[in-house]
C-alpha cells in the first residue's frame, strides 16, 4: 500500500486521495486526509494574504488593498490581525475615529500568542488615534495599561513619555499625499469600502 503523504505535501496528497477514492474506494480515509489538507491550505491562505496586504501598504496601493481587506474581513471576521490591518488603512487616510473603532474591535479578538511586534504597533496606532481625536487622558491611560502588561513595549513607552512632556506629534495621514504624487487622487474603492465601513 502506498505511503499516505503528510497533509502539507499537497501535490502528493492530491494524487493519493484520487487513488483512494477511485481505485480503492476508501472514501472515509480519503475524506479525513482531504480535511487535513484543507486545514493546511486555509492556514497558508491567511498567512499569504496578510503578507500581501503588508506589501500593498508598503507600495501604497490603496485600491488593491481595500479589495483584499474586504475579502479578508468577510473570510476572517473575528481576526485581530485583519481588523488591525483595516485600522491601519483608515489610519493612513487620517480617518482617526474609524481606525480607533477597529483597533478596539481587534482587541476583543486578541489571542495570547499574538506576535509582540504586531501588538505593539497596534497599540501605538490606538494611542495616536486617541491623540488625534483630542483624547489625551485616555491615550495616557491606554499607554499605562498596555505597559503594565507589556513593560518591554518601547514604542508605547516612548509615546507616553512624549505625551507627558507635551511633545507628542500626531502622524500626518500619508495616503492622500501618496495618491496626489501619482497625479490621480483616488478614494478607497466603493466595493472595498462597503465591506469595511
Amino acid at each position: 500500500m502506498d505511503r499516505r503523504p503528510e497533509p502539507y505535501e499537497l501535490k502528493a496528497s492530491f494524487e493519493w486521495i484520487k487513488r483512494e477514492i477511485g481505485s480503492r474506494a476508501s472514501y472515509r480515509q480519503a475524506l479525513r486526509h482531504l480535511d487535513s489538507c484543507l486545514d493546511v491550505i486555509a492556514s497558508y491562505e491567511h498567512s499569504f494574504l496578510m503578507s500581501k496586504a503588508s506589501a500593498l501598504v508598503c507600495l501604497e496601493e490603496w485600491g488593491a488593498l481595500s479589495d483584499l481587506l474586504a475579502y479578508l474581513s468577510k473570510r476572517y471576521p473575528k481576526d485581530a490581525e485583519v481588523l488591525s490591518q483595516l485600522a491601519e488603512m483608515h489610519f493612513a487616510h487620517g480617518n482617526w475615529a474609524k481606525a480607533l473603532a477597529l483597533t478596539r474591535q481587534a482587541e476583543r479578538f486578541l489571542r495570547p500568542v499574538e506576535h509582540r511586534h504586531f501588538l505593539e504597533v497596534m497599540y501605538d496606532m490606538k494611542i495616536a488615534c486617541l491623540m488625534a481625536l483630542g483624547k489625551k487622558l485616555e491615550a495616557m491611560r491606554t499607554a499605562r495599561q498596555v505597559l503594565a502588561g507589556n513593560p518591554r513595549f518601547s514604542i508605547v513607552r516612548a509615546a507616553l513619555s512624549w505625551i507627558q512632556k507635551g511633545q507628542y506629534q500626531v502622524p500626518q495621514p500619508w495616503a492622500p499625499k501618496a495618491e496626489a504624487r501619482r497625479g490621480a487622487p483616488r478614494k478607497i474603492r466603493k466595493r472595498g469600502r462597503a465591506a469595511i465601513e
